[in-house]
């Protein structure tokens, strides 16, 4: 089999640029934190150190070989064999804490095609050598898990997006009604609830605290609408303040309806580059 267009790299460096632009990427993606590099030159058949956390709070150890052949063969088997020995026997230093640490499973992925002989012979013989896990991935694996990954985040971001979205239409749906209950509230006090009605600016916050990317749509926009509903919420809460003459209230209730339809603008303009972000990312998973 050859290997998928996909992952076709040329010239030389194309192993390391096939590591480089698609496998550390890929760790990353998928949760894993590259914990060594080895540039191409391998410390005891590692290329890659990678490192996860367990449920119980501990950090696990992978190392992995990356390989850029469009197939590996029985004998080319007795090599990796070899390295998964040398990988699961010997320690690494961690390069940040300087301690010596141990990977718990070696991973061999090819870009291309790992005959079904490689892959017996591979894993009868780790087994009688000692190596507790190993694990092999052909280009077709890899381009999978690739997909997963990215339909992982788009559903992730999916979410988020929809959460702005139905915060900033509720938002828009109640601001008119809550301008005209507070100036009813202002001008009689005594005859009528303060009204405990508030904008959400929740979805925004969590945006602007760990932004992604909405194609045409500034960050500052988000922004400027999440300190627009900010400044509403503390002008309505104003409005109820208990010992206040009465154009102080009226003062404040007028000026909440002045401020309603700049952050109705701002909102319409996140909601339209929300909606065609959330169109472009489900044609993309229908795609995959």
């Amino acid at each position: 089999m050859a290997i998928p267009v996909e992952l076709e790299f040329s010239g030389r460096q194309k192993e390391f640029e096939f590591r480089d632009k698609f496998v550390l990427p890929l760790l990353v993606r998928l949760g894993f934190g590259v914990v060594v590099n080895y540039h191409g030159q391998r410390e005891f058949g590692r290329d890659v150190v990678f490192a996860d956390i367990d449920r119980f709070g501990h950090v696990v150890y992978y190392g992995m070989q990356i390989k850029y052949e469009a197939s590996i063969s029985l004998a080319n088997s007795q090599g990796l064999i070899e390295d998964a020995e040398q990988a699961t026997h010997n320690s690494f230093m961690h390069p940040q804490t300087g301690r010596t640490e141990h990977i718990s499973c070696f991973y061999v992925v090819n870009a291309g095609d790992i005959s079904e002989q490689a892959r017996a012979n591979f894993f009868a013989t780790v087994v009688r050598k000692g190596v507790r896990d190993a694990r092999l991935l052909d280009g077709n694996a890899l381009l999978l898990l690739d997909k997963s990954a990215a339909l992982n985040r788009a559903g992730h971001l999916q979410e988020r997006l929809a959460g702005m979205l139905q915060e900033i239409r509720r938002n828009k749906n109640i601001l008119p009604g809550l301008a005209a209950a507070l100036v009813g509230f202002a001008a009689e006090p005594e005859r009528g609830a303060f009204p405990l009605l508030r904008c959400r600016n929740i979805a925004m916050a969590h945006h602007l605290g760990a932004p992604f990317p909405i194609p045409g749509l500034a960050l500052d926009v988000i922004d400027q609408y999440w300190e627009s509903i900010r400044i509403l919420n503390d002008v309505a809460d104003s409005v109820g303040v208990p010992v206040v003459v009465s154009d102080f209230r009226s003062g404040r209730a007028k000026g909440f309806g002045e401020l309603c339809p700049q952050a109705i603008m701002l909102g319409e303009q996140i909601e339209l580059a929300v909606v065609a972000t959330l169109a472009d990312l489900g044609s993309q998973a229908g795609r995959r």
